[in-house]
């Protein structure tokens, strides 16, 4: 899950970024974890599993929800909304990558 938020996140906010932008910061991987808890609720798997996953995502979307939506469509001056959205997308990505071949079928 880690390597697909970095990895996703680091390389969509290289090709996104204006040249010779410096961007620094944990937030992508932060917001990866953020979308992982979100989207591990829509990938395949055990009804209890998926139930278990949604209580935890709307803890977490009521809790933090608001500020990381907020990280990403309202970034102050200097702050890298880029890293935000695609290490969320790759926190996704990694929810359905990290499925069990039991899960997918």
């Amino acid at each position: 899950m880690t390597l697909f938020a970095t990895v996703i996140g680091g390389l969509g906010t290289w090709i996104v970024n204006a040249p010779g932008t410096l961007t620094v910061g944990a937030s992508g991987l932060v917001f990866g974890y953020f979308g992982y808890l979100v989207m591990r609720v829509f990938a395949p798997g055990r009804v209890a599993h998926r139930i278990l996953y949604a209580v935890v995502a709307l803890v977490v979307i009521g809790v933090y929800g608001g500020s990381m939506l907020a990280g990403v469509f309202a970034a102050a001056a200097g702050v890298s909304w880029q890293g935000h959205l695609f290490g969320a997308i790759g926190g996704g990505a990694a929810a359905f990558a990290g499925r069990t071949r039991a899960d997918r079928r």
